[in-house]
């Protein structure tokens, strides 16, 4: 009898103990999913004050830290610190809801940086390991971004047309419009490139709209006819009479027409007028980035620092190579990342 009471209780002790475990389970999703929801409000509205609120006030410590992570990528005004944020809940190892948000967020960075290979790369994972994405049209299209600037025009073509082709309704329609026009007038071919710009005038509320007024006005001028290419300045410099608009467009657009050219050797993919380089350190002291390259060269590696100024205050970048084609610089970085423990950057000099 005893044995049996005895039995019983431990019975009605593993159900209660279960019972108080899924309680907390459930509190600790709702309060993640009720944190995570406010957190997304006050970002929708621009109110990043009180999203830093939640994320520092002691009661949201339940956040997962890939979550923390995440948001403070996002919040934080200075970019690095903003991309470092974003690698720590990328490489936590956690499964987390905005993780591929944080995966493209990371490749903004990177590309507003103009670090366009790590960009390229980061992309070109992303898109095959998340083929269903909802994010996938945003991925192709900055993937042509970087391909654009890169001057690899053929692969930046493919990709914008695949979001013109399979994402119609994608926010990114209209630029990848323009992107497209950007690629058929850097390889001369200003036909087409007129064509791909006058298929924004359908719509005034297009984003590049005013963009593709003064590109066509540079691809009629290209093809000698200066009464079309004279009509869309008018037209560009009438719709947006102020002066500070219309500069900025003059800009935005003519970053098109200064995109470089490299040769590139067809069969190797090698830029023979640039070089890769693996960005394993940038210091504010000079003297810390000659011991990181002392201690690299003592381990066979060619390595320079590459010493810059900015507003008054002096950086000192530590590059290893120079290699001959991303491959080579995309293994010689996998081999410093196991080595050093870190993360670093491929860049295009």
């Amino acid at each position: 009898m005893a044995r049996t009471i005895y039995k019983l209780k431990s019975i009605i002790h593993t159900i209660l103990s279960f019972i108080v475990a899924l309680i907390f389970l459930q509190t600790t999703l709702f309060l993640y999913a009720a944190t995570a929801q406010t957190i997304e409000e006050f970002l929708k509205k621009g109110r990043l004050t009180e999203a830093r609120d939640c994320l520092e006030t002691g009661e949201f410590s339940h956040l997962p830290s890939s979550v923390r992570n995440y948001y403070n990528g996002l919040l934080r005004s200075d970019g690095n610190t903003s991309a470092q944020f974003l690698k720590e809940s990328l490489y936590s190892g956690e499964d987390f809801p905005q993780k591929e948000r944080a995966d493209i967020r990371l490749a903004h960075y990177y590309f507003a940086k103009g670090f366009f290979i790590t960009c390229i790369n980061n992309l070109e994972n992303f898109i095959k390991k998340n083929p269903e994405s909802g994010l996938l049209d945003e991925a192709i299209y900055l993937l042509g971004r970087s391909y654009l600037n890169t001057g690899k025009f053929d692969k930046a073509q493919a990709s914008f047309s695949k979001v013109i082709d399979s994402h119609p309704q994608s926010d990114f329609y209209g630029w990848s419009l323009f992107g497209l026009g950007c690629c058929y007038y850097q390889k001369g071919n200003y036909d087409k490139a007129v064509r791909s710009f006058e298929r924004l005038l359908d719509d005034k509320s297009q984003p590049a709209y005013p963009q593709a007024l003064v590109m066509l006005s540079h691809s009629h001028s290209q093809l000698g006819n200066s009464q079309a290419a004279a009509d869309y300045q008018k037209s560009c410099d009438s719709s947006y009479p102020e002066g500070f608009w219309s500069g900025q467009i003059q800009e935005t657009a003519e970053v098109a027409l200064d995109i470089p050219a490299p040769k590139i050797d067809q069969k190797s993919e090698r830029i023979i007028n640039a070089h890769y380089y693996v960005q394993v350190g940038a210091f504010s002291s000079k003297a810390n980035a000659n011991q990181m390259k002392g201690r690299l060269s003592r381990r066979g590696y060619g390595v320079l620092v590459e010493s810059k100024t900015e507003n008054k205050q002096s950086f000192h970048k530590v590059l290893v190579g120079p290699y001959a084609t991303n491959a080579s610089a995309l293994a010689a970085k996998k081999k410093l990342e196991r080595e050093e423990k870190d993360v670093f950057l491929i860049i295009l000099k």
